[in-house]
This record gives structure tokens, C-alpha cells and sequence, in this order.
């Protein structure tokens, strides 16, 4: 019963897996993964892939999100990026660890009336592509990171 409990599970985790193409912008490695999925999925499935989802240290790194997105999506989509409030409310912090040096929030944004519901951080629809904190439980594109 455990060994079928356990393919059941491994099967699961592998579903959620998509493959990635990884492309070198800076020192890293990052990845457009195209299918739509909850925060919490995409960062999981980013950990499968060696990675989490992307966290942004400077503005060349964001100039070249745009680009990867712009190269891998027939549209302009919203994508998750690593950065989540939700341990320490207004403090924002990367899944990876690193610190948040960098940020490009989008006017009044990350939101305050919303903020409650909006802990995770995504890349919006616009060209400028500035941050906006959203719901983590939209289903959308994601971007993983890996050194």
C-alpha cells in the first residue's frame, strides 16, 4: 500500500512538472514556463526543475524577463515571480533567500485595499511589465530561476 501511495504521489509531482528551456540573463539561469498554475504550484514546480521562482536583482535582469516573456508568449501575459508578504505581512521577501534589493512595483502598488488576499508577487500584463501583488491563487504563466 505505501509503494502504490508513493507512485501516486511521485505521478502527481511529475504531472506538475514542466519542462523548461533555461536562457542566461546576467549570472543565472531563467526559465518561462508557459503553462497556468497557483503561485504555489509554479514555485513547486520550479523547486522540481533546480530552481524557485525567479527572484529580480537589478534592472538589466528585468529588461531581460521582458525579453524571455516577449520570446516565449504569442501575448503579453502576467507571470509569477518569486516575491510573497505572506510571512511577514508588507515585508517582502523572495522564495530563494535572497534579499530584495531590486523592486518595480507599479504605481500604488503592492496595493493596500486588496493586500489581505494579494500576498504573491507577479510580472503584469503591461510592456513595462512593473510588479503587482495579486491573489495566490490565480492560475498563471511563471518565471523560474536557478544559479
Amino acid at each position: 500500500m505505501k509503494v502504490l501511495a508513493l507512485c501516486v504521489l511521485l505521478c502527481a509531482m511529475m504531472a506538475l512538472t514542466e519542462s523548461a528551456v533555461w536562457k542566461k540573463i546576467g549570472c543565472r539561469y531563467f526559465a518561462y514556463i508557459a503553462t497556468k498554475m497557483s503561485w504555489d504550484d509554479a514555485e513547486q514546480n520550479c523547486y522540481q526543475l533546480g530552481g524557485h521562482l525567479a527572484s529580480i536583482h537589478s534592472s538589466s535582469e528585468h529588461i531581460g524577463l521582458k525579453a524571455l516573456i516577449t520570446d516565449n508568449a504569442s501575448w503579453n501575459p502576467n507571470v509569477w515571480i518569486g516575491g510573497t508578504d505572506r510571512s511577514r505581512g508588507k515585508v517582502w521577501r523572495w522564495t530563494d533567500g535572497s534579499p530584495f534589493v531590486f523592486s518595480n512595483w507599479c504605481g500604488k502598488e503592492p496595493s493596500g485595499g486588496y493586500a489581505t488576499w494579494q500576498r504573491c508577487l507577479q510580472m503584469n500584463y503591461s510592456d513595462g511589465k512593473c510588479w503587482d501583488n495579486l491573489e495566490c491563487w490565480g492560475k498563471i504563466p511563471s518565471i523560474c530561476v536557478r544559479d
